[in-house]
């Protein structure tokens, strides 16, 4: 294959001005969005939010973390500042 059939091949690649190359299919295309929406359900899936099943699935995959050592005093304290100044409560 000489240069200019290389060329050729990798500008084939190439698409025109304002075409669009990612077709979404299935969950993630516009349609099913809108029908979703149009429904009132929720587009996304709910994430697991119960504490006993997420440990439950960290203790299965054996993922849990142990730290070599607690964090210093002032930054549990700046922590606990910082929560409580998000939940505009103060002690």
């Amino acid at each position: 294959m000489d240069y200019v059939e290389f060329i050729a091949r990798i500008t084939s690649h190439i698409p025109d001005k304002g075409q669009v190359m990612v077709r979404y299919y299935g969950l993630y295309s516009n349609a099913h969005r809108g029908k979703k929406r149009k429904a009132g359900e929720d587009i996304f899936h709910p994430l697991i939010e119960d504490h006993k099943v997420i440990d439950r699935i960290i203790r299965h995959l054996k993922l849990a973390f142990h730290a070599e050592r607690p964090p210093p005093p002032q930054v549990v304290q700046q922590e606990l500042l910082m929560a409580a100044e998000e939940r505009e409560e103060y002690f």
